[in-house]
């Protein structure tokens, strides 16, 4: 059984009915907070990702959830699509429409609602962004007096807590304290019904916040997650906080070999320190990383030579000095056995102009610089076994050369504006995320052609080698349909949430023509 299939006239998508559920919604949020003006209508329609999308009808801006349940009552009774849109900033196009219809831009929902000190807890609307979910946790304490802290997300300060953690994002410290969809206790979501759906312990009458990840019976909030709203519209989100521990030291390890090799020599340490529970961070980085944040009047091939293709970020935590000094020694003894090498942070901050301060990747301000070099920046991810990675990465560099990597002979491989990355690795390293970067110019159609042609085939050699999807990403979510049962049983949940397939319709292939 699969979604029905939609067609524009069945969706309601005409002058005379678009004109009364206007009317409608203006009545409800007032006038100033809904409009059909080109002027603003344009401004949705389109993202740096390579995916294509289409102007809204209308754009409404409620204030609460009974605001969002009008609106999305008042869509359903006219048959007319619902986008939910928070900061605007995701990397799979999974805030554009694609039919039309009403969006639903939430920022005007921008509240902490709730900080539980007890139970380590935060709870936050939709509008909420990285970088002040952790500004306001750590006015708080817990353990010993210690300031709280979200597992952060790598990516920008900028970009909305709830919309990150609903869609599957990276735990920058998963491998101390799981990814997001562990970290989650409660939701709140808008059905495309109208009706709203509390999940989490919170559901159950008198609990509260209780930091665990199900309620009573059987936990459905599973089919909530990553489905980049088709599902309904979550307006809050209640997640886990942590101690925040008093001494951290932030390092950058080189491998004395290069090339595969060095790439052997990282995996090898994320084995080592995740068996060992020592590192609160680690990142496997890459010359991009670097290349990217250069200032304007620096030419990257200048400093190709002082960036390894491979090093390793870390950050160390303890309660005491001496906590840390311990696992300090520790670590770089593990590094110096896998052949990694400590280089010095502050002076290779000074010579390529980077400010690498353990704080960054708390808050991840310096994010924003990751689009400068091409005005556009997109990545495939998923999950991977760690003694596997050098076969991905072999394929990887094979569709670089031959899809992405201009044909100009003074262009190499390290200058072709793509890298790799291992992120956020699962506890005792079983697993880790891996991330394939790639950037290019949205304004040249030549290059937005390629980067099409070339995430298809990333998600092709994903696919091939078993890694997980992490998100839905342009050159992932078109390959859904080939997972059988899977697949069908995620096409008859959308049939019989949303009959009418009015919430976010081919946002995921699940029903309807106009999806790809």
């Amino acid at each position: 059984m699969e979604a029905p299939e939609l067609k524009q006239a069945e969706l309601g998508l005409t002058t005379d009915n678009l004109r009364i559920v206007h009317e409608k919604i203006a009545a409800v949020l007032g006038r100033q907070w809904v409009s059909d003006d080109p002027a603003v209508l344009t401004c949705y329609f389109r993202d740096f990702t390579a995916r294509v999308g289409k102007w809204p009808n209308l754009v409404a801006l409620p204030s609460t959830t009974e605001e969002v349940q009008a609106v999305v009552r008042i869509a359903h009774a006219h048959r007319v699509p619902v986008v939910p849109y928070s900061t605007g900033f995701n990397h799979g196009g999974t805030a554009l429409p694609q039919w039309g219809g009403i969006l639903v831009d939430l920022k005007r929902m921008d509240k902490v609602l709730a900080v539980d000190e007890e139970g380590m807890t935060i709870t936050l609307q939709p509008y909420v962004q990285n970088a002040r979910t952790y500004a306001m946790a750590n006015c708080f304490s817990a353990l010993q007096g210690l300031p709280l802290k979200p597992a952060l997300p790598m990516t920008m300060g900028s970009a909305s807590t709830l919309c990150n953690y609903v869609s599957r994002g990276f735990s920058a410290i998963a491998g101390k304290h799981g990814g997001h969809s562990e970290n989650i206790v409660n939701m709140t979501w808008v059905l495309p019904d109208g009706e709203i759906l509390k999940l989490g312990p919170g559901s159950f009458p008198n609990v509260g916040d209780v930091p665990v990840q199900f309620g009573p019976g059987p936990d459905i909030s599973g089919m909530f997650i990553s489905a980049d709203g088709m599902m309904g519209i979550c307006t809050e989100i209640t997640i886990k906080l942590f101690p925040e521990q008093a001494h951290e030291k932030l390092y950058y390890l080189v491998p004395s070999r290069q090339g595969d090799e060095a790439l052997e020599d990282c995996i090898e340490f994320f084995y080592r320190m995740s068996q060992a529970n020592l590192m609160l961070f680690i990142y496997k980085m890459c010359h991009t990383d670097a290349l990217v944040m250069l200032p304007d009047e620096m030419n990257p091939a200048d400093f190709m030579h002082m960036i390894p293709e491979h090093a390793v970020m870390l950050i160390l935590a303890g309660l005491t000095p001496e906590e840390l000094e311990i696992k300090e020694q520790i670590t770089l003894n593990l590094a110096q056995e896998c052949g990694l090498t400590p280089a010095d942070v502050e002076m290779l901050a000074q010579m390529i102009g980077i400010n690498m301060h353990k704080d960054m990747f708390k808050k991840i301000y310096q994010a924003g610089k990751v689009m400068k070099p091409k005005g556009s920046f997109q990545w495939i991810a998923g999950y991977y076994r760690l003694d596997r990675v050098p076969e991905l990465m072999k394929d990887y560099k094979d569709i670089v050369v031959r899809y992405w990597k201009p044909s100009d002979p003074r262009i190499s491989y390290e200058l072709a504006m793509s890298g790799t990355h291992m992120q956020g690795p699962l506890q005792f390293g079983r697993a880790t995320t891996i991330e394939f970067d790639f950037w290019w110019d949205p304004g040249n159609p030549e290059d937005v052609k390629r980067a099409i042609v070339t995430l298809r085939q990333m998600g092709e050699m994903m696919m091939r080698h078993g890694a997980i999807f992490a998100k839905n990403l342009v050159g992932t979510y078109e390959l859904l349909p080939r997972l059988g049962v899977y697949y069908d049983l995620v096409c008859r949940v959308k049939a019989m949430m949303d009959p009418l397939n009015i919430m976010h319709p081919d946002v995921m292939p699940v029903g309807g023509p106009g999806f790809g």
